[in-house]
């Protein structure tokens, strides 16, 4: 994005505000103790920034299409490997989410407007620790897919 402000002496014409977005989505449990890799949704499927890195390697799962907005297809496909990982712990998960065109999947649960304040407060707590506690993150060890446990 182009600067508000300029320290030149006369105004900048004929500028075009960039458009160019980025995606990301956050996930973690309501403790904040098991933060799950981001997903970051951009527009190339292989950006000049990757060029010498597998995006295997990044500490983020990377991927793409044409708005970098959430697509049920790109949901989808989380939803299925979350799902995958933790059946391959054995263990059981409730995903809470919003209401979003991405996830027509999801069964509603009967809640009301007024039900929302514990979420937004977990929502800004969520947003502000992210940068600190990603940036001192090392990577993750990802599960073996040797193991089978009747999981897809």
């Amino acid at each position: 994005m182009t600067p508000n402000e300029t320290l030149a002496y006369r105004p900048i014409n004929r500028t075009k505000t960039d458009k160019t977005r980025v995606t990301v989505m956050l996930a973690s449990n309501a403790s904040g103790n098991h933060k799950l890799k981001p997903l970051v949704i951009g527009r190339s499927l292989k950006p000049q920034v990757f060029y010498s890195i597998q995006t295997s390697q990044l500490l983020v799962t990377y991927k793409a299409n044409k708005k970098a907005w959430m697509k049920h297809d790109i949901f989808n496909g989380w939803v299925s490997e979350l799902d995958r990982e933790f059946c391959l712990q054995g263990q059981h998960v409730i995903l809470i989410i919003d209401n979003t065109l991405s996830h027509k999947f999801v069964i509603s649960s009967d809640k009301t407007e007024n039900d929302n304040d514990y979420d937004d407060d977990y929502d800004d707590d969520y947003k502000d620790n992210f940068n600190n506690d990603f940036s001192d993150n090392e990577s993750r060890e990802s599960s073996e897919d040797d193991e089978t446990n009747n999981c897809k």
